[in-house]
Order: C-alpha cells, then structure tokens, then sequence
C-alpha cells in the first residue's frame, strides 16, 4: 500500500519547519497532490499541533528549529505518537 493509499482523505501532512519558505514550497508541493496540510514553526508548536489535531497521518520535520529542535521533536513524537510515520 502507498503513502497515497494510507492517508486518508480527513488526514494531514504536519509540516514542522521554522523556515517560512520551505514551509510554502512544500505545501505547494503537498496541496498539488491533493493533500490536507497543518503547520508548525517549531518543534513546541508541532507538539501542540499532535496533540490538538488527531487526523495527523504524517509528520514532515526539519532538524534545525527553535525552541524544540527535530531531534528532540523525533524522541517525543515516537513516545507519544508510536504508529506516526515522521520524515526528516
């Protein structure tokens, strides 16, 4: 089954990047696909995000972010959200 197939069609990408362009191109991308999307700034906002949004399918993170950078981002997402696909 593809990551298309997974997702389902109330689902979202959560995108965590604090930078505003590559957020924008990415969700161009993302929404060109057909795909619903949530934002986060940080790795603290992400959080919030996961733990207010339920139909996040897949989380999209970059590594260099304030307040939570994506390493740590990573070790709590895989503790409080184990079955989340996360990309890097």
């Amino acid at each position: 089954m593809s990551m298309t197939e997974e997702l389902r069609a109330d689902s979202l990408i959560l995108i965590a990047d604090d930078d505003a362009t590559d957020r924008q191109i990415l969700g161009q991308y993302l929404t060109s696909l057909g795909y619903g999307l949530a934002f986060a700034t940080s790795g603290r906002e992400a959080m919030e995000v996961l733990r207010s949004e339920p139909n996040v399918a897949l989380l999209i993170t970059d590594i260099a972010m304030p307040d939570l950078d994506g390493i740590h981002l990573l070790k709590h997402v895989t503790y409080s959200h184990p079955r989340l696909p996360i990309m890097v």
